[in-house]
Order: structure tokens, then C-alpha cells, then sequence
């Protein structure tokens, strides 16, 4: 049966007693086994509506990973915008600052030059001879350190020991950084699809209030059937202003770290191929642990202290030279030298020395516990990561599935629907659920992006998959 003849039935309609609704079934069917689908009028029976698009796209991104842009486009946005964060350009100062502290600590294995001088009028009354005129006194004095114990060349390895802490520190710092601008630039991408998603929901749901318009026009649907259309499809709208927002929000938490929004793709980006050893020795990826390193950098730092506080309390040998020139109105000038080697040492303090060195041995029992309380938490952190990240793998095949499911229930179930064979609410339901599963594709995908950097972040290795190591 052609199109043409449904529509003459219609107008005939009380000669054969077909119904109205019998009537628009028949034209549905003759629209889409006559190929009328691209034809005015027809077009909301077509097969593909502006939701199944989007989500057809998102089923081969998930289904051909070739599909996703390659890592390395995503390694080189970061290469160009890493170093200009602020919180790295902090870090750079910090470790300026920690080098010369070495310096400052050298400083101590050098000889000290020391120059007085000073000029004036004097009166000398000594009984024999008096008198009044110009003074004045220069005096030099060297003074080498020749033995203190090894205090300072402690000192110097404590400041060595804290420029390497200090490493490691900025080392987990930076780790936490680039996890957050990862965070930020997945919840851009995911913020763009949910945008993208909700804009052919609500051009889906205004085709199909176009549909039931057509219905009521032919006598098929009622005038309740179109108001609870279109308020589905107001339904649909409202929400696009919190998703805008959300759009807004994420722009601007990758401007604060990247400075502008760089060109990130529509699809999420591979994931970088860096093995984590998850079946292998878990207590090495623990040591090799930034943050572990500095807390066993500092239980060494405070032991140093210690012995560093003990050969203060020895005193220190020097080396001393003084030569001075002085001119008095009595007499002429007169010059004056010494070469001496000292040994000086505080006998008595208040006991401030000891209270120092007790202050430190309970300094390294607290970084003691504290370096067993940090390996135990990065250990957990990493078996809930491992555990996260295979979750999210899985969760993104089961989403993937009914997403798939979703799609083939709203097609059979609007096809059914403009055949009679199925109730508008049952439509309304495989609608929400079709967006409902596109949703949770979207959140999963995200989520997996999430946890598969939070688990290299974890075990140390995120700047290793952006070779951001400098």
C-alpha cells in the first residue's frame, strides 16, 4: 500500500469504518517501507534521531580506542603550559632557596676577616707626659676554623639531606598539581559532553512533541498526550542552565592552571601505556614514593641534628691572626701582631645545650613514626586505587552495554508507539533511561580517566607519563 492511498483512505475513512488510529499506523508503515522518511511531513519517522548521533559516536569511541587522539597530542599541551603554573614556578624558587642554604653551611669551612677602625681626638694624662690630638686604630683579624667536631661538615650534610627532602617534597607537590590540572581538563571534556548530550535530548524530545502534534492533528493522540509531551520537553530545557554552569566552572578551573583553555579534543584522550607493577613487590613502589622519600629524608636530617648538637658541645679549635695600627697623641704609630690557635667552648649554659639535644632525639622518633605512618597510608592508597581503577574498567563495559540496550529499547519502543502498540508513558520511561545510560557513559568514561591517573599518581609515576620530571 502506498502513501498516497492511506491518505485517500483517510478521507473515506467512514465508508470502511477504519479507524483514526488504525489509519495513522498504516501510514507510518507505508512512510517507512516506501523510503518517504527524507520527504516534508515525514521526517520524525526516520530512524535516527539527533540522541542516537551522539550516542552512536560515543559507542565507537568506546568500542575503537584508534578513535580517541593519541596521548601524546594531550603530553604535548602539557609540556607547553606546566612550567608557567604557578604552583610549579613556586617550586623552582623553593629549590633555589635550598641550595643555598648549602652554601650558607660551606660558608663555615672558610676564614672569617674581620676589620676594625675607627678615628677620633684623645687626651692621655699619664703622669709623665700628657697631651690631647687626633687618634685612630685599624685592625684586621683572620679566623679559621681547624676542628669543631665535625659540626659544621654535619651541618653542611643536614642541608644537603634538606635540599633532598625538599626534592622529594616538590616532587609529590608537583604530582599533586598535575593530577588536579588532569582533573580539571577531564571535567572540561566531560562537562562539553554533557552539553552536547542534553542538546540532542532536548532536539530528540521536540521531534518527538512535533510527532504527537501530527497524532493530534490526524485524531490519533489527545490534547493530554500533547501537554504531557511538551512538558517533558520543558523538562529537558531546564537543565541545560546547570550544565551550562558546570561548563563555566570547569573553564575556569583549567584557565587557573593552564592560564587560558587550551584545545583539548571532544573525545577523552588515551590513557598514557605505563606499566604499574600491580602483581609485583607493592613495598618498593611504596619506598620510591615521594612523600615516603621526604619522611626518611627528615628521620636522617634529625639524626644528623643530633650529632650535630653533640660535637657543638665540644667546642671548636681556631686559628686566629691579628694585626692592628694605632696612633696615640702621645706617641707614634704603633703596630701590633698575634698568631694564636684557640680553643673555646660554653662550660655552663643552663643546661639550654642538653634541653637542644633532647628537643632533637625526640624530633626523629616523632619523623620515625610518622615515616611508618606515611608507607602505611600510600600502601592503602594504592591497593583502593588498583582496586578504583579496575572498577571504573569495568563499570565503562557495563555502561557501554546498556547504553547499547538503552538505544535499541527507545527505538522499538517509539517505533511501537507510533504504531499504537505502545503507551506514551512507556516511551517517556525509555527515554529518560536511554539518557539516563548515555549519562552514565559519559561519568564513567570520566571516572576511569580519574582513576587510572590517580593510581600512576599514587604509586609516583604521573610525571613519568609526561616526562615532566625537570
Amino acid at each position: 500500500m502506498c502513501l498516497l492511498h492511506c491518505m485517500i483512505a483517510l478521507t473515506t475513512m467512514k465508508i470502511f469504518c477504519i479507524s483514526r488510529k488504525t489509519l495513522y499506523g498504516l501510514i507510518v508503515s507505508a512512510a517507512a517501507f516506501n523510503g518517504l522518511a527524507s520527504e516534508p511531513g515525514v521526517e520524525i519517522f526516520s530512524g535516527a534521531s539527533p540522541m542516537d548521533n551522539v550516542a552512536q559516536d560515543l559507542i565507537a569511541e568506546m568500542e575503537s580506542p584508534d578513535r580517541q587522539p593519541p596521548f601524546s597530542d594531550l603530553k604535548r599541551i602539557y609540556a607547553g603550559s606546566y612550567t608557567s603554573v604557578p604552583a610549579i614556578r613556586k617550586s623552582k624558587a623553593q629549590l633555589e632557596i635550598f641550595k643555598l642554604e648549602i652554601k650558607q653551611k660551606e660558608a663555615g669551612l672558610l676564614p672569617k676577616v674581620d676589620l676594625q677602625t675607627n678615628a677620633g681626638r684623645s687626651s692621655i694624662d699619664s703622669g709623665t707626659s700628657s697631651g690631647s690630638g687626633s687618634s685612630a686604630n685599624v685592625t684586621v683579624q683572620v679566623d679559621q676554623l681547624l676542628y669543631d667536631f665535625e659540626t659544621t661538615q654535619k651541618e653542611i650534610l643536614i642541608a644537603e639531606s634538606r635540599l633532598s627532602s625538599g626534592l622529594s617534597r616538590i616532587a609529590a607537590d608537583r604530582l599533586e598539581v598535575l593530577y588536579e590540572m588532569l582533573a580539571a581538563q577531564i571535567d572540561l571534556q566531560a562537562a562539553k559532553k554533557m552539553i552536547v548530550f542534553h542538546d540532542a535530548n532536548i532536539k530528540s524530545r521536540t521531534k518527538f512533541y512535533d510527532l504527537i502534534k501530527q497524532k493530534v492533528d490526524l485524531g490519533a493522540s489527545s490534547e493530554l498526550d500533547l501537554s504531557r509531551a511538551r512538558t517533558k520537553l520543558l523538562e529537558s530545557r531546564t537543565r541545560m542552565p546547570a550544565l551550562t554552569a558546570d561548563l563555566i566552572r570547569a573553564e575556569g578551573r583549567v584557565k587557573e592552571f593552564f592560564g587560558s583553555v587550551p584545545e583539548f579534543s571532544f573525545a577523552f584522550y588515551r590513557l598514557p601505556n605505563i606499566a604499574v607493577n600491580f602483581q609485583g613487590d607493592l613495598d618498593a613502589v611504596v619506598l620510591a614514593h615521594p612523600s615516603v622519600a621526604e619522611v626518611a629524608k627528615n628521620v636522617e636530617i634529625a639524626g644528623s641534628e643530633i650529632e650535630a648538637l653533640r660535637g657543638a658541645a665540644r667546642g671548636r679549635i681556631s686559628l686566629k691572626a691579628t694585626h692592628s695600627r694605632s696612633r696615640e697623641p702621645t706617641s707614634s704609630n704603633t703596630d701590633s701582631s698575634r698568631v694564636y690557635v684557640e680553643y673555646a667552648n660554653t662550660v655552663f649554659d643552663g643546661y639550654l645545650h642538653q634541653t637542644k639535644i633532647a628537643m632533637a632525639v625526640e624530633r626523629k622518633t616523632e619523623f620515625e613514626i610518622e615515616l611508618e605512618r606515611m608507607k602505611r597510608q600510600i600502601y592503602q592508597d594504592l591497593l583502593a586505587a588498583v582496586a578504583d581503577y579496575q572498577s571504573a574498567k569495568e563499570a565503562v563495559d557495563v555502561r557501554k552495554d546498556l547504553l547499547v540496550s538503552a538505544q535499541k529499547n527507545s527505538k522499538d519502543m517509539y517505533i511501537s508507539f507510533v504504531l499504537n502498540r505502545a503507551t506514551l508513558t512507556d516511551v517517556f520511561a525509555s527515554e529518560e533511561a536511554y539518557f539516563s545510560a548515555a549519562e552514565g557513559v559519559v561519568s564513567s568514561l570520566a571516572a576511569l580517566q580519574r582513576a587510572y591517573y590517580a593510581l600512576l599518581l599514587d604509586a609516583g609515576q604521573l610525571s613519568d607519563a609526561f616526562e615532566l620530571n625537570s
